[in-house]
């Protein structure tokens, strides 16, 4: 009994040794794999597409398959930036059951990033059809609508999403966004920090809040936040181009300049990181180096006015006056060229000897010119795109004096893009040259439904100026300046509606921190600043911020006009006063 027992025992060790040798791997592959894939989700989690990458080969080297793998491995390439990469994992559209959804989010990114948008939207209309209740698919579809210029859609999609996903990071984020855009940084700081108490260390909403803050002028906060952004390794380059434009803005350029050679290559691809490694190179004294900046962003954001102005200026001092020539003469030939720009090439025109067609230039730069619109696009050029070619064909009329013309094409244009806010914007302005404010107004509330800029601001108030609705028009200034404090053509905007209704002394307050600020070497704020003075009875105030006033331009008539006032009123210098008077009354 004893023998037949020991040997029936060795039989049961060894059947339970060769089920152990046998199923051991199984286990010890399963639990390797799940290991792998919680590191990959961490690192993707975080941005880290390298380390997502290595950790899916590991799952892939313990027997996963490509189905399994191809999403995450996808996505990981797409962080990196390498799109031939991430089409090798993506394009065949063969994903698992459970990560179909996302694969197929993948994928659209993918085709965007290529700028294959009709492919994108398919790849995320199978996604939402795969998961209808899948809110990230939601969120790509609303991002992917509004970098389209189906603004209005990509609302509806966002609000779908929230409505499924109170919680949801992307939403939230994405919203706060908009609200951004919408109503200024006041009102969108709420969505980023509810974000964040569902997800303290989420780096894109850490990066949009901290930007937000800085739009709000609370800079101490938004270095808080970017060093807990450097800490936990979340959303470094941006982090670093953060704590430059913090750094920038104090007036430290070599701070500013070190905090942007730490964000490294990942700073090309943002335009206002280029932006302001061009400001810190002019500050610096290095224009040649501020022309590449500025031109690698009027490459890529062709209607970029300031990048543009920015351009100009370091052509300038670079030495390069028939550059500026070549570039902008006829932009300074159009009515919309702004009045720096036109000094610009006025001055190009001096330095390289052909002062006949500098005078017109700066005669126009001083002239005194009631408010204008500027017509969007005014860089675009005509492209393949309808959209463009329509903008392209809209700017033109305006330029010409065409407004009816204008008016015509802006609403087909309109009608071909209902869910486009610049359509819409384009439409305002037709309007508006052709006299029809109360159209131009509509039309400028719609295109508010997406963006309310400071362009738009302006707008809006001339637009309820032109009907003689200066209430409604002090209003709109009054809400902008809430939700923009940190915007000085939203000052300027309540200033004059101030002045208007005889608010001397909150214009002249206005004012006086504008011209603190950036405001010390524009002639017309300083006058205007003089006049308000002058009103409160402040003539040796008024006298001085009219002399700053024509010492910046001394051919304007309007500072000339001002200093007048002022010295009349202190009866003072009576001669000067009536010469100046004569001045500004020459037409």
């Amino acid at each position: 009994m004893a023998e037949i027992w020991r040997r029936d025992w060795w039989k049961i060790t060894a059947g339970a040794l060769a089920l152990a040798v046998s199923a051991s791997p199984g286990l010890s592959n399963t639990a390797g794999r799940d290991a792998a894939f919680v590191k990959a989700r961490a690192a993707l989690a975080r941005g880290d597409g390298v380390a997502a990458e290595i950790a899916l080969k590991d799952a892939q080297a313990q027997g996963a398959d490509k189905r399994t793998i191809a999403a995450g491995m996808g996505e990981a390439f797409l962080v990196e930036g390498k799109l031939d990469k991430a089409r090798e994992w993506l394009g065949a559209g063969q994903f698992a059951d459970a990560d179909q959804t996302r694969g197929l989010r993948m994928l659209s990114r993918l085709e965007s990033q290529q700028g294959n948008t009709a492919a994108a939207l398919a790849a995320l209309e199978k996604a939402i059809a795969a998961n209808a209740k899948d809110a990230d698919a939601l969120v790509d579809l609303a991002q992917l609508r509004y970098r389209t210029g189906n603004q209005f859609a990509a609302l509806d999609a966002l609000q779908s999403a929230l409505k499924m996903r109170p919680d949801n990071l992307r939403a939230l984020d994405f919203q706060g966004l908009i609200v951004r855009d919408q109503f200024g940084p006041e009102a969108a700081i709420i969505w980023f920090e509810r974000g964040l108490m569902k997800s303290p260390n989420d780096g894109v909403l850490l990066g949009d809040y901290a930007a937000t803050l800085g739009e709000l002028g609370r800079y101490r906060e938004m270095l808080v936040v970017t060093r807990r952004m450097l800490e936990l390794g979340v959303g470094e380059p941006r982090a670093h181009y953060l704590q430059a434009v913090l750094a920038g803005r104090a007036g430290n350029l070599s701070l500013a300049r070190s905090c942007l050679n730490r964000a490294g290559a990942a700073a090309d691809d943002m335009p206002s990181a280029a932006l302001l490694s061009g400001i810190i190179h002019l500050q610096d004294g290095n224009p040649k180096l501020a022309v590449d900046a500025f031109q690698r962003i009027t490459g890529q954001q062709p209607q970029n006015e300031v990048a543009h102005l920015l351009l100009a200026r370091a052509l300038y001092e670079a030495g390069d006056q028939k550059g500026v020539i070549e570039r902008y003469s006829a932009w300074a030939s159009s009515p919309s060229a702004p009045p720096y720009l036109l000094t610009l090439v006025a001055r190009a025109y001096e330095d390289t000897g052909n002062r006949a067609l500098a005078a017109p230039l700066l005669d126009r730069a001083a002239a005194v010119q009631q408010a204008g619109l500027r017509p969007v696009f005014a860089f675009a050029a005509t492209g393949s795109a309808p959209a463009d070619a329509a903008a392209a064909q809209v700017r033109a009329a305006l330029a010409g004096g065409r407004a009816n013309e204008a008016v015509a094409i802006a609403e087909r244009l309109r009608g071909d893009w209902r869910g486009m806010g610049s359509a819409h914007l384009l439409a305002g302005d037709a309007y508006f040259a052709a006299g029809r404010f109360d159209l131009a107004a509509s039309a400028f509330a719609e295109a508010a439904r997406v963006r309310g800029d400071d362009n738009l601001a302006v707008r809006l108030v001339l637009a309820n100026a032109g009907q003689g609705r200066l209430a409604p028009g002090a209003q709109v200034a009054a809400n902008f300046l809430a939700t923009h404090p940190q915007s000085p053509v939203g000052a300027r905007l309540a200033a004059d509606y101030a002045a208007s209704v005889g608010d001397w002394g909150r214009a002249r307050m206005l004012l006086e921190n504008l011209a603190v600020g950036s405001g010390d070497r524009d002639m017309r704020l300083l006058s205007d600043l003089s006049f308000a003075q002058l009103r409160l009875g402040d003539t040796k105030a008024a006298v001085q911020s009219a002399r700053r006033a024509l010492d910046i331009q001394p051919a304007s008539p309007v500072a000339a006009q001002a200093l007048a006032m002022a010295l009349k009123a202190g009866k003072q210098d009576e001669a000067l006063a009536a010469a100046l008077s004569a001045r500004a009354a020459r037409p």
